[in-house]
């Protein structure tokens, strides 16, 4: 998944959740270390920056390195599939936020620390206290179903409803389960297992399908197996 993290340079929680979110397999920009250039900051046109007016901050907006900082990260925003904006932070990430979510994507805060409220955070997608909390929210990734899987598909809202993948190919079935019946039955077992301790919430579904991992796929092959054996003791 591509993601914008949108924060301040003086959070001290940034580097590590861009660490931890590619650690976790998404594709992460960086606002302080972008793709083949250094992060923009006000000090790169003017030491002076912080005594500014507002007449020499609006002609600083159309100095060559602003424009180029602001193409850098505006690319970014168009770019990524979700935003994270890290608490705390200021004005940039908070636009940053809001402009995302108004183009239609999802964005989460993120709020190690203990922050003021803020009410319209409630226009965001979640907020969540640690990056382990929203690794499990950004592990949903299709939208299209409530399984917890990894195909990055479905542009819409999870619907409760929904019992199979839109996107889900009968195809993969070409391909078949070779476990032999002791380690299917293992690997059946387990499934329930899990799914019993997490209350549903450890069911999961590749993409592409693994026929010899995913919980329904083990199922299926189990039930078929199971028919076919019924149906030779009945000839």
């Amino acid at each position: 998944m591509k993601i914008y993290v949108a924060s301040s340079w003086r959070n001290i929680f940034q580097q590590e959740v861009v660490k931890r979110l590619r650690y976790a397999g998404h594709e992460v920009y960086d606002f302080m270390n972008p793709p083949g250039q250094t992060g923009f900051q006000w000090s790169e046109i003017d030491v002076n920056w912080p005594n500014w007016t507002t007449e020499q901050y609006r002609k600083a907006l159309n100095h060559p390195v602003a424009i180029a900082g602001f193409n850098s990260d505006f690319s970014a925003m168009q770019w990524a599939d979700i935003c994270v904006m890290v608490l705390p932070c200021g004005r940039s990430a908070n636009t940053e936020a809001g402009w995302m979510k108004g183009a239609g994507k999802k964005v989460y805060v993120l709020s190690p620390d203990k922050e003021e409220p803020e009410l319209m955070y409630k226009i965001y997608d979640g907020i969540f206290c640690s990056v382990s909390d929203l690794s499990i929210e950004l592990s949903n990734k299709c939208g299209d179903c409530d399984s917890f899987c990894e195909c990055s598909l479905g542009p819409v809202p999870a619907c409760k409803d929904h019992i199979a993948c839109v996107h889900f190919s009968n195809e993969v079935f070409s391909n078949a389960c070779n476990l032999d019946n002791e380690n299917l039955i293992k690997r059946c077992e387990d499934w329930v297992s899990k799914l019993a301790k997490s209350g549903g919430k450890a069911w999961t579904l590749q993409v592409p399908v693994n026929m010899n991992e995913d919980p329904d796929i083990l199922i299926c092959e189990l039930c078929k197996r199971f028919k076919a054996r019924t149906n030779e003791k009945n000839k």
